[in-house]
């Protein structure tokens, strides 16, 4: 996002500068509530990668109502997270980040029970997923050496890492678990390199896909690739909707200009991806950049959110272009139990379905991922 980006992101930590960070005390916080008054419950509970109004970066509890609860200071930029069921969260540090934090927030609890690293050989690439039963974590990874994508399996017990699998691309981002236990993975196509942070490697070779991949034996069962005149288009952020069964999409365009070209679709398995429509320039609007996909709470609606464009584009979940809301440098989203929340890089959170958002004391701008924990 934008407000982030302003300062120059760190080269990767080694585990000892890393550890150090994570052995100060996370703190909690007691901050007045936001002014505005919504269909968001104060007992709900969402986790989010933030930088902090004296510069740190931290992972931070909020409820609903956009009250900080605690906050947890990490050694350089965090991205997305994973939740399990009974509220087990790990954060994952943004690309090319080797760090990954696991724990159970809640509003007494802050994040850090459990620190645990990507291999020497190895980044993590911001995202991850839990198995169906829980006891095993997939975490979008890059084998750097051998330029290849690759899904790190950790059991969760201690977090100790047990194998991996091809992502069936280059450069895996999101990773979803589908509801018949397969995972949709978003291959960008984007070749990196620690020693080179966010250096993009091979943009005239990238070659993006959407895989799906049976975990238990790591088996590419789907592949749908995008085809030449797209190879730009880097496939980065995932969401399932109950009602359409399927998975939604979005990208990142990598061309040299911004061509207007549909940058959110949706799939179908054993079908062609089908690309969605928007009204005229709306594309344009977005910068060929999508930071966030996210479905409301009874799937029928699909939210993407573009921190460029300072916007956030919803559809129905037959695909139908519902409307446009404007939101400076947005990309956080989730649902709640009656809304969709949403998170920018000026620090301030609220529902998309209400004019008013608020800031959240001490912290300056939320990172690009919001994620529902629990209700307490």
């Amino acid at each position: 996002m934008r407000s982030l980006k302003k300062q120059s992101d760190p080269v990767p930590m080694n585990r000892r500068q890393a550890l150090a960070v994570f052995g100060g005390a996370a703190f909690g916080a007691a901050f007045a509530k936001p002014a505005f008054a919504e269909e968001i419950l104060d007992n709900e509970i969402y986790v989010a990668s933030v930088r902090l109004t004296d510069g740190r970066d931290a992972i931070a509890t909020v409820n609903g109502s956009g009250t900080l609860l605690n906050i947890t200071p990490i050694p350089a930029r965090g991205h997305d997270f994973a939740v399990r069921g009974d509220g087990l969260v790990v954060a994952f540090a943004r690309r090319p980040g080797t760090f990954a934090v696991a724990g159970k927030p809640g509003r007494e609890t802050a994040l850090p029970q459990k620190v645990f690293f990507a291999p020497a050989d190895r980044h993590f690439n911001g995202h991850g997923a839990f198995s169906s039963d829980g006891r095993l974590l997939y975490a979008s990874e890059n084998d750097f050496a051998g330029g290849r994508g690759c899904v790190g399996v950790y059991e969760t017990s201690n977090f100790s890492r047990v194998g991996e699998f091809s992502s069936g691309g280059v450069g895996p981002h999101e990773i979803l678990l589908l509801p018949n236990g397969v995972l949709a993975v978003a291959n960008g196509g984007i070749e990196t390199h620690p020693d080179f942070p966010r250096a993009k490697l091979n943009m005239d070779s990238m070659q993006p896909n959407l895989a799906y991949i049976e975990p238990k034996r790591g088996d590419l069962t789907e592949l749908q690739s995008l085809p030449p005149h797209l190879h730009h288009l880097s496939i980065r952020h995932l969401t399932w909707s109950s009602v359409s069964n399927q998975v939604w999409f979005g990208c990142q365009w990598e061309g040299d200009t911004d061509a207007g070209v549909a940058l959110v679709g949706r799939h179908s398995r054993g079908k062609a991806i089908d690309w969605l429509e928007m009204p005229q320039g709306g594309w344009g609007s977005m910068r060929g950049y999508i930071g966030s996909v996210a479905t409301n709470a009874d799937g029928t609606l699909i939210a993407v959110s573009s921190p460029r464009g300072g916007k956030v584009c919803i559809w129905r979940a037959n695909g139908t272009f519902q409307r446009m809301v404007n939101r400076a440098d947005v990309s956080g989203l989730s649902p709640s139990a009656s809304a969709i929340l949403a998170t920018d890089g000026q620090g301030t959170i609220g529902s998309l379905f209400k004019t008013s958002a608020a800031p959240v004391l001490g912290i300056s701008a939320f990172d690009n991922h919001l994620r529902r924990v629990a209700t307490s």
